[in-house]
């Protein structure tokens, strides 16, 4: 059937929300990120209104890099602007949080599908720690 008019019960939560995608692949696999992400990748979506902005792509370099320095320059120069990062696509396994969610300003979000034992193991979490709570 017809959706409900604008003004009627079923609006939602964010009637004015806006969405903005970017495609960085050409083929589909292979990511082709833009030299400066300050200039390439974020303005556009910052420029549509767009307040919210989440990347799931990282490599395996758990250092603090240029990609994570760009992060950081648009998130300081842009308060108002939140990058949501994969915390890594590696794991599970030590020093898999990688780039850009090494990034200081920056929300990295990551996930597990391993057992409590492995999350301890891998995090060096006492025993006494209760994660279930």
């Amino acid at each position: 059937g017809a959706a409900p008019v604008a003004g009627g019960d079923y609006d939602g939560m964010a009637r004015g929300a806006k969405i903005a995608f970017d495609d960085v692949s050409t083929n589909g696999e292979d990511l082709v990120v833009p030299d400066d992400l300050n200039r390439g990748l974020f303005p556009h979506a910052y420029a549509a209104g767009a307040r919210v902005y989440s990347v799931s792509w990282g490599d395996d370099t758990p250092q603090y890099e240029s990609n994570a320095m760009e992060f950081d320059q648009f998130a300081y120069s842009h308060p108002d602007f939140l990058l949501l990062v994969a915390g890594g696509n590696i794991g599970p396994a030590p020093f898999t949080i990688g780039s850009p969610a090494t990034a200081k300003n920056i929300l990295a979000v990551a996930a597990s599908r391993n057992s409590l034992a492995a999350l301890r193991a891998y995090s060096q979490l006492p025993a006494a720690v209760n994660l279930t709570a």
